[in-house]
């Protein structure tokens, strides 16, 4: 067994890893350390919750990619790494034009958990190609929920649950007059995340009430500030609309606006 903690400890992950047998981290790494039998088969650059979260915020960090390789309607639809692109392992061949073109960019990849190899299958046909700074992220979306940070959806998901009317409140996070009212996904709440605590009384009462945010994209932070305030205020099942108004005016065209003088 080996103890993997976030890249802060790799330094004395070093110096101790010429030791045969196992590696006993220190009292300054032990706090970030998790815990993992490595498997045959395992990509061997791994990363923690932590190192995954700095990056996994809006607005999207250059200079790196986390990656789902996990199938794209049954698992990363309903639930993602905010910012994670989806690239399924089992199409990868056929979807390797997704990766960025800067081979030395970060690439995270993660899966379903420690059970599963469909990320590190992914890293290693990465690597294949030409890419040279590879992590996996073995604890996978499971970890990242366990952990307590937030999941993010895809526009057809959210699409698919206005549809059938499943109850959900829609939150837009940008300012009203400025862009919720030129255009927004249909069902959202105006909430401009600069309004947040004297306009939090629109959110529903009963704090299990499925809550999602979006703003302007990956670009902009707003719903992901908004989104963290609500997991402040109690509410179980908050999740970010990471792709935002753009992402569904890409795929669904313009959404309706406000007539002037209308509250909403």
């Amino acid at each position: 067994m080996k103890l993997y903690p976030n890249l802060l400890c790799m330094g004395l992950l070093a110096a101790l890893a010429a030791a045969p047998g196992e590696i006993i981290v220190g009292a300054a790494c032990a706090d970030e350390a998790t815990t993992l039998d490595v498997k045959d088969g395992w990509f061997e650059q791994l990363v923690d919750t932590d190192f995954v979260a700095q990056y996994a915020v809006l607005p999207k960090p250059d200079g790196v990619q986390i990656i789902d390789a996990r199938a794209t309607a049954r698992r990363f639809a309903p639930g993602h790494i905010p910012t994670a692109m989806n690239l399924p392992e089992r199409e990868f061949d056929k979807l390797v034009d997704r990766l960025p073109g800067d081979k030395g960019i970060l690439l995270i990849f993660y899966c379903d958990g420690v059970e599963c190899m469909l990320s590190h299958n992914a890293a290693f046909k990465a690597e294949e190609r030409g890419y040279t700074n590879i992590k996996v992220y073995a604890a996978g979306y499971p970890g990242w929920i366990k952990s307590g940070h937030m999941g993010s959806v895809s526009i057809p998901f959210l699409k698919k649950q206005l549809d059938e009317g499943l109850p959900l409140t829609l939150i837009d996070s940008r300012p009203k007059e400025r862009q919720y009212d030129k255009g927004h996904i249909p069902g959202a709440i105006s909430l401009p995340d600069a309004d947040f605590e004297k306009m939090r009384d629109r959110l529903p009462a009963d704090k299990d009430r499925p809550l999602y945010f979006y703003c302007e994209g990956s670009a902009s932070s707003l719903s992901f500030d908004s989104a963290e305030k609500a997991v402040k205020l109690g509410y179980k099942q908050v999740k970010l609309v990471s792709d935002g108004y753009p992402g569904w005016v890409k795929l669904y065209g313009p959404g309706p606006g406000v007539v002037a003088g209308s509250n909403r």
